[in-house]
């Protein structure tokens, strides 16, 4: 699994800051910055971390941690379950719609598409090499794995995970973002320089 070494050091816990709108006044302002610390939730085991996501609504954040994903309440503020069985794990793309995620694991070439009530893997879909950031599309409805081994991007169906089809890039992806509204997907290429930028009703690259 490629991990970005900066990673590899972080401590085993997941510390929540708050933003606050800083003072007005010179010298009061510069003495109060606009984040400040507000606890630790201690995560535990062993491994590098990778990409985080949110659940506005169900108010969960998930954690992709070496083999596995933790999953914390962010109300009660404590670990609230894991995700196992997800091999090499990138990413996390949440499906509200559907009631179900999608892990890029790495070391295996799958996405697995996990049920978000119980936790439990439903079905693994195929993807590419070393499939790495993952996004969904609201718009398309749509999930898009980025195969960091590869240089192609895996399309698969929202719901279920069935697949659509697989895009080649001009280079290697790292991260990604949906815009629904413009029906597109931005993909960076680390070793090009560039973004590359999917159409999400041809799934073509139309851009860079």
């Amino acid at each position: 699994m490629k991990m970005n070494p900066s990673k590899l050091l972080l401590p085993l816990t997941l510390s929540l800051v708050s933003l606050m709108s800083p003072p007005t006044h010179g010298a009061e302002a510069s003495a109060n910055p606009g984040y400040h610390f507000l606890k630790e939730i201690p995560i535990g085991g062993e491994g590098g971390w990778d990409y985080l996501s949110v659940d506005p609504k169900a108010r969960r954040l998930y954690v992709t941690h070496a083999t596995k994903i933790v999953v914390v309440d962010l109300d009660a503020e404590k670990i609230a379950g894991e995700i196992t069985n997800t091999p090499g794990v990138h990413g996390f793309a949440v499906v509200p719609e559907y009631g179900v995620g999608f892990s890029s694991n790495g070391k295996e070439g799958t996405l697995s598409v996990v049920d978000l009530k119980t936790l439990a893997t439903r079905s693994k879909a195929k993807a590419g090499r070393n499939p790495d950031a993952i996004v969904y599309d609201s718009g398309s409805q749509q999930i898009y794995a980025f195969n960091g081994g590869d240089n192609s991007v895996t399309i698969v169906e929202g719901d279920d995970g069935d697949a659509l089809t697989t895009t080649p890039l001009p280079g290697k992806p790292e991260f990604a973002a949906a815009d629904p509204k413009a029906s597109r997907v931005y993909c960076n290429l680390e070793d090009k320089n560039a973004v590359a930028v999917l159409d999400t009703v041809s799934h073509q690259v139309v851009n860079t």
